[in-house]
């Protein structure tokens, strides 16, 4: 669906409902730089993470792309 998104599950059984969160991507295929839910990718093949950092392989538009979180 063109989003990453972020689990959080609840690892210490305090009842806590796991959930999750939009952390990039606003859902429509295209090319759109931005960070957060205002970029737009186009198929997503891998991703890497580091120093608040998201690092995509958007294999539709033949780019790394970089996004801040």
């Amino acid at each position: 669906n063109y989003k990453i998104k972020k689990y959080v599950d609840d690892l210490s059984n305090t009842g806590i409902v796991p959930q999750t969160s939009t952390i990039a991507g606003d859902g429509q295929n295209g090319y759109q730089d931005g960070s957060g839910t205002s970029t737009r990718f186009g198929y997503m093949t891998d991703i890497c993470y580091g120093s608040n950092k998201l690092f995509i392989i958007d294999l539709t538009n033949q780019k790394i792309r970089q996004n801040y979180c």
